[in-house]
């Protein structure tokens, strides 16, 4: 039996060239990772603020919306008032955290354009997070629907993470061309 390690893992995300350097595994057709992770962040950033959007705009209207959208005729009044507060409770919370996404997304973008590699891997890190917590919580829930969204959830969540983890890749290879460029530079002065 084989053993899988986080070694072997990133082992795979890069793959060595003839020179016995290692280079950064493209994740993407578009060119580099990097201008992948680019666009992805723009893209989730257009999502979050059409989230926060909708989400304020509920909230701020909440009153409408529990008044003429609810039918409440012939129904148990304190089951409706529970699911409708519950509704009200995932909208706050639902604020709140796609704030907190569209800040790590603005630092994705931020990072995948001035080559920040702290700012990829705080994101990296916050979109592991984000799946293993829609992987768990969606598992009670057991319904096929929500199975078949968390499995495509977390299949482009992952792909996007090796996108990401690509682009840090290709980050350190730079960096360590420029310093050998530095490097021959001073020697042939």
């Amino acid at each position: 039996m084989s053993k899988f390690l986080p070694v072997q893992f990133f082992q795979f995300l890069t793959y060595p060239v003839t020179s016995g350097a290692i280079m950064a595994k493209k994740f993407c057709c578009c060119g580099s990772n990097l201008t992948a992770a680019k666009i992805l962040s723009a893209i989730f950033i257009i999502v979050r603020i059409v989230q926060l959007g909708l989400a304020g705009f509920l909230i701020a209207n909440w009153q409408f919306v529990e008044d003429n959208l609810v039918e409440t005729e012939g129904q148990d009044q304190d089951a409706i008032q529970d699911a409708v507060d519950q509704i009200e409770l995932m909208l706050k919370v639902s604020l709140g955290l796609n704030a907190v996404f569209l800040a790590g997304d603005l630092g994705l973008l931020v990072g995948s354009i001035s080559k920040i590699q702290v700012l990829l891997w705080i994101w990296l890190i916050g979109a592991a997070l984000s799946v293993i917590y829609m992987i768990i919580s969606n598992v009670f829930l057991f319904n096929v629907l929500t199975i078949i969204g968390t499995v495509i959830y977390a299949l482009v969540s992952f792909w996007v993470m090796c996108v990401v983890y690509g682009g840090i890749q290709e980050i350190k290879e730079e960096k360590q061309a420029e310093a050998n460029f530095t490097e021959n530079q001073a020697k042939n002065s």
